[in-house]
């Protein structure tokens, strides 16, 4: 799991990687297959994930970011790594 708190940012950094940026000074990568310009951008799929959980009643936070965008390759995209720097 991740935490929503004290998110300051979100970044696309590449076609492969996407960067929660905390208030702390804690930066969260997550890994995911690369993706064509044309799509929704895994990003854009964190940040509303993000948000809805921020939303959202505070017992019922959890939520799975699906990867419902499509990899340069024309595959389904995934998620392939996460980690903490």
């Amino acid at each position: 799991m991740i935490s929503c708190n004290d998110i300051k940012g979100i970044e696309q950094l590449s076609t492969t990687k996407v960067k929660m940026i905390y208030g702390n000074g804690k930066n969260i990568e997550l890994d995911h297959t690369a993706v064509g310009a044309a799509v929704v951008t895994p990003r854009t799929l964190v940040s509303d994930a993000v948000e809805a959980a921020l939303s959202t009643d505070w017992r019922s936070v959890t939520r799975v970011v699906d990867c419902s965008f499509v990899a340069a390759s024309g595959a389904q995209a995934e998620w392939t790594a996460v980690s903490q720097n």
